[in-house]
């Protein structure tokens, strides 16, 4: 009997399977005919694919015998008759059952488990290979623009129209650096023309007074050169007042902006009408100031066709011949009146240094504008 056999059915599945008769709990037969087909028992079923995973399961006896071999051939010889299972519960006690019952939950629990972990994995495949798919044809030069993200295309437009702005500030502020590197190359070739004047003066009146006799000429004909020498030396480094305002020769007698007999007086002889040196300096931009001191000190007839240095234009060079300049002495006066303009309105020292870089820039423009636009002839000052 401990090598007998049985063919079961197992009723969860209707799978059929030949198993010892010691994996039939509570089955002892005396006899090959000892069982009844329609009566349940639970028989242990072994998971091939995984040694050792085992558990017992309900199902009905169909053949017994005593080897093997022998089941297989009354199950292969003919049709097998499948007993009706009208009571499936299995004699045994009441904790048995429950502890199958649960077992075979846990076991169905888990298979749920697993396939669900499997449709997860299976799901965050597909995500990932859907993303890089998506990736490499945003990716790709011919994608369509269409199919962008709106949100995207307005956040492009932004950036482009900040590189814009960015560009044209850029170039601004390099034309403005360009602009003050002229005004400063001018400025510095006035003031090599006022060194090479005082030099020549001073080589002059050394010439004279080492000349033979010297010492028996006029005294009021050095005293001449001295007076020169004196005005070119103030022309490139000029005097101070007492309040900080550069002053010329003969400016210590008289007091800047000073009013006498219905005139206002603003360095050297130039003296204007109260009336016209408030209309200039009611002026609020820096350059029409400049502009309408010009006017005021020259007048319009006297500024057509002049310059600030008398030179020509290297880009009309043997074309054109030069223009008479500006006086020097004037012109120096009307920017110490800009400069000190400049500081009485609360400017910094690097927008007073800025201002004065252009001082050149503006006396231009007011040339080319009379020289563009002839006016009516106004009295000369």
């Amino acid at each position: 009997m401990a090598s007998w056999f049985a063919l079961v059915r197992f009723l969860m599945d209707n799978v059929k399977d030949i198993v010892p008769i010691s994996y039939i709990k509570n089955f002892k037969p005396k006899s090959l005919t000892d069982f009844e087909p329609g009566k349940v028992y639970l028989v242990k079923w072994e998971d091939a694919g995984h040694p050792g995973e085992e558990d017992y399961y309900k199902g009905n006896i169909l053949i017994l015998d005593d080897s093997k071999e022998k089941v297989q051939e009354r199950s292969q010889s003919s049709r097998l008759k499948l007993p009706k299972v009208i009571d499936t519960s299995v004699e045994e006690n009441s904790s048995s059952e429950e502890e199958a019952e649960k077992a075979q939950e846990m076991v169905t629990k888990e298979k749920k488990q697993k396939t669900k972990e499997k449709d997860i994995s299976r799901q965050s495949s597909l995500r990932a290979i859907l993303s890089e798919s998506l990736s490499k044809k945003q990716q790709n030069p011919l994608f369509h623009e269409g199919s962008q993200n709106p949100r995207s295309c307005s956040e492009c437009k932004e950036l482009q129209k900040s590189v814009a702005t960015q560009k044209r500030s850029l170039d601004e502020l390099q034309l403005k650096v360009k602009r003050l590197k002229q005004d400063r190359e001018e400025y510095v070739a006035s003031l090599g023309q006022y060194k090479k004047l005082n030099q020549r003066l001073q080589a002059k009146l050394l010439e004279f007074l080492e000349q033979p006799g010297s010492s028996k000429k006029s005294p009021t004909v050095v005293s001449v050169a001295l007076d020169k020498q004196k005005a070119v030396e103030q022309k490139v480094s000029p005097a101070k007042a007492k309040d900080g305002t550069k002053i010329t020769d003969g400016e210590s007698e008289t007091k800047l902006y000073s009013e006498q007999d219905g005139k206002v007086f603003l360095g050297g002889d130039i003296w204007l009408t109260t009336a016209k040196w408030h209309a200039v300096d009611s002026q609020k931009r820096h350059s029409i100031f400049v502009k309408s001191l010009l006017t005021a000190v020259w007048g319009t007839d006297n500024l057509k066709d002049r310059s600030i240095g008398g030179k020509v234009c290297p880009r009309f060079s043997g074309e054109r011949d030069a223009k008479r300049p500006l006086s020097p002495a004037k012109l120096k006066i009307v920017k110490e009146c800009f400069i000190h303009r400049l500081r009485q309105r609360g400017l910094s020292t690097e927008a007073v240094m800025y201002e004065d870089l252009r001082f050149n820039k503006y006396v231009s423009e007011k040339l080319q504008d009379i020289a563009r636009k002839p006016k009516n002839p106004t009295p000369k000052e």
